[in-house]
């Protein structure tokens, strides 16, 4: 008996000297950035820090700008606060009153957020997280959060549908709207007053480049757009499809088709980096890294931009004066003005599959309906219809009408691939514009090269991705792969001189701009962003590791020079990757290191193989020379289209071919008193046309089979054409008495 009343004293005593005990609740938040103007006192801080004693913030940034943030949500936290003692009182959720803690974490949009997620939340108990739109499918489809249908559905009817609908995956909601992100374009009404320019008469993209035009007549040192081209910030991606939407393109279709290599498309992407190219916006920024949207906005602020284009949110931060100087224009259509074409996207709150009591699987629930019903103004629009067109009754926001969301906005499909596919395509879009900034006299043509390879590498990486056949498809697969292989037979046998030629050149070009890429300069490198640099470095060798790797499987005899040359280099590369990842160390030694070896080891490699491609192709201006040099012997005139190419054959082998069929027209007029040699080049598709016709005598059908089995070095113009995947013809005509055009179709590069 003594002995059980021992026990129980000893864990009555562990009771009373135990601190009281109650339930937490773990929620992670996506932190906005903030202007740099204003910089808190150490005593608001400290406060603040006082008064929300569960509150942290971790978003990959310095001590000082992390405390603005952090100060910058206020609101947010308030609700949370409020939401904390209302769970106390509500007899419905709690009825015997039980406290509960909420423990909140600010982590960062721009610091890889989707990736902490997936690694980390499950791990740390997280319960209540806010999510992008693009992410939910992805998150909900690999089990990372819960079905919410029973918390959604009874309140579906007051949300904006596409908005609501944006967080279902399949039959069943697993996300709650919080707000809606749209991207709508502002003004600077004295710099555009200055310029002589009517806001009113901007009606799509077109007049936004032209007005851009008149406006740097006017305004020296001050950017017509501001528009960002960093990496690691969506906005990139957001603000460039608005032009690909708006010339009509699509990039990833519901049904999962890929159109990034759609003229449309690429014909958008030209249009917007051509507004760069001609001094409307800045490719990088001044200390020469690419813009982010909030470097833009501080600047924009300080009058260094004439238009925007930014979220909700910037009305926020907007004083009485400011707002009359920095004015809301609303949605900019595109060419065609009939794709809708404004980015919305927003935030959504998700419960992530973590194990929680009771108490907090109720209170988590609870949260989630209570943020999205007092949806914070500093986040954005709020999706229920009713506040939204309350809001959109002020002054401030009579640019947000509802006819914009419901017409004109635009959202991301809903597939469970977007997370990645969304990455693949930042990656790419920003790699276009570092190309381009690091040679801003790029030509039209190389301009378009450029684009086709970069998006057509992201177009081969997400096909990977969401056409991964499944079971039920195996069937299908098999008699696929059977008609490929019968394919490849029948072209292996009329394409015996072809062997992969034209992707392994395109391939090497890419390398070569990757490269060009992977660097860093002086003054890039700081202690806050070091990683940040290192992973944006060891994914561009990454992708060139994965180009390379192809090479080695070729077996190619016709660039046998290249391969060679691919292989011999590789351990260089690789050898540099090993530099990359070393930040054991200083990060000015580090950056000093990364400058030295790039300058003594990839750029001699990226100068021999800009050296390499002149030889397998010809350009517009090697073209026109070759064309100069044959108009010594031959007398003919010419035509060049615009924009047309590079071709994609050696220049001695193109001199060669038009030296036959000039010379064959030359001899078929001899006879003539006035003979007319014409010589073509246009553009078609993915081919350069070049057509050689004269008034010489007409071919019969026969002459015509003849010439093209062997006739008047016709041979050897295809062996060399074909050698290039292109072919030589001679065009049929209705009009018997004109003699018809020899045609050499030859390969864009």
């Amino acid at each position: 008996m003594r002995k059980f009343k021992f026990i129980f004293i000893v864990f009555f005593s562990f009771y009373l000297i135990s601190p009281s005990y109650s339930e937490e609740i773990k929620v992670w938040i996506m932190a906005g950035e903030v202007t740099k103007n204003d910089i808190p006192a150490v005593e608001e801080i400290r406060a603040f820090k006082d008064r929300y004693l569960y509150a942290s913030i971790d978003i990959g940034r310095d001590e000082e700008y992390s405390e603005k943030v952090f100060l910058a949500n206020k609101e947010v936290l308030d609700k949370i606060e409020n939401f904390r003692e209302s769970f106390k009182k509500d007899i419905n959720t709690n009825p015997d009153g039980l406290p509960i803690d909420v423990k909140v974490k600010f982590i960062g949009w721009h610091n890889d957020p989707l990736k902490k997620i997936i690694n980390d939340a499950q791990k740390e108990g997280v319960d209540v997280i806010q999510v992008g739109s693009t992410w939910i499918a992805f998150l909900a489809h690999n089990g990372f959060i819960n079905n919410i249908s029973d918390i959604v559905k009874p309140m579906e009817h007051e949300y904006i549908n596409p908005v609501v609908q944006s967080g279902r995956f399949g039959k069943d909601y697993f996300a709650i709207p919080w707000s809606i992100d749209i991207r709508t374009w502002f003004y600077n009404k004295e710099l555009l007053d200055r310029a002589g320019i009517d806001a009113n008469k901007i009606k799509n993209l077109t007049s936004l480049k032209n007005a851009c035009l008149k406006f740097k007549k006017k305004n020296i040192g001050t950017w017509f757009l501001g528009v960002p081209t960093s990496a690691d910030d969506y906005s990139t991606l957001h603000i460039a499809m608005t032009w690909i939407w708006g010339w009509g393109g699509t990039i990833v279709g519901g049904d999962k088709t890929v159109g990034l290599m759609d003229d449309k498309v690429v014909a958008s992407m030209e249009e917007y980096v051509q507004l760069f190219l001609s001094g409307c916006a800045p490719l990088p920024g001044r200390d020469g890294k690419s813009l982010r949207l909030t470097d833009i906005e501080t600047h924009f602020l300080l009058g260094e931009y004439a238009f925007i284009s930014i979220g909700p949110w910037f009305v926020e931060i907007l004083s009485k004066e400011q707002s009359k100087i920095f004015i809301n224009y609303g949605s900019i259509p595109g060419r065609d003005g009939a794709s809708p074409n404004v980015f919305t996207g927003g935030s959504y709150l998700a419960l992530v599959n973590s194990k929680r009591s009771p108490l907090e699987e109720k209170a988590s629930r609870a949260l989630l309906r209570y943020l999205s019903v007092h949806a914070s103004r500093s986040l954005g629009l709020p999706p229920q219809k009713a506040k939204l067109e309350q809001m959109l009754n002020s002054r401030e926001y009579s640019k947000f009408p509802l006819i914009l969301l419901r017409r004109e906005s635009r959202l991301f499909p809903a597939i469970h691939e977007w997370g990645v596919i969304e990455d693949i395509l930042l990656t790419h879009i920003s790699t276009i514009f570092e190309i381009v900034g690091n040679n801003p006299s790029v030509t039209d043509t190389e301009l378009n090269s450029i684009i086709r390879s970069e998006f057509g590498s992201a177009k081969l990486r997400i096909e990977k991705i969401v056409n991964t056949p499944g079971n039920s498809l195996l069937l299908w697969s098999l008699v696929i792969l059977i008609l490929l292989t019968f394919v490849f037979l029948i072209y292996k046998r009329h394409h015996k001189h072809y062997v992969g030629k034209e992707d392994l050149i395109r391939r090497f070009r890419r390398i070569k701009e990757i490269l060009h890429t992977a660097k860093v300069w002086k003054g890039c490198v700081d202690e806050n962003n070091i990683i940040a640099v290192r992973n944006r470095l060891i994914e561009k060798i990454n992708n060139v590791m994965e180009e390379l790797a192809y090479f080695r499987k070729s077996k190619s005899q016709e660039i046998i020079e290249i391969i060679k040359f691919i292989g011999d280099k590789e351990i260089l590369i690789k050898q540099y990757k090993n530099e990359i990842q070393n930040i054991d160390r200083d990060y000015r030694q580090y950056e000093e290191s990364i400058i030295v070896y790039f300058e003594n080891s990839m750029r001699p490699i990226i100068n021999e193989m800009s050296n390499m491609l002149e030889t397998y192709c010809v350009k517009m201006n090697k073209l026109t020379e070759i064309i100069a040099e044959l108009q010594k012997v031959f007398n003919f005139e010419y035509n060049i289209e615009n924009k047309i190419g590079s071709l994609l054959i050696r220049p001695d082998d193109l001199r060669l071919c038009l030296e036959n069929l000039l010379e064959n027209a030359q001899k078929s007029t001899q006879h003539l008193t006035e003979p007319n040699i014409k010589l073509r080049v246009s553009s078609n598709g993915r081919f350069i046309i070049i057509a050689v016709e004269d008034n010489g005598g007409s071919f019969s059908e026969m002459d015509i089979k003849k010439l093209m089995r062997k006739g008047e070095g016709f041979k050897d113009i295809c062996n060399i054409i074909e050698g290039w995947e292109g072919n030589l013809s001679i065009e049929r005509r209705s009009d018997e008495d004109k003699k018809p055009p020899v045609t050499l179709k030859i390969r864009r590069l």
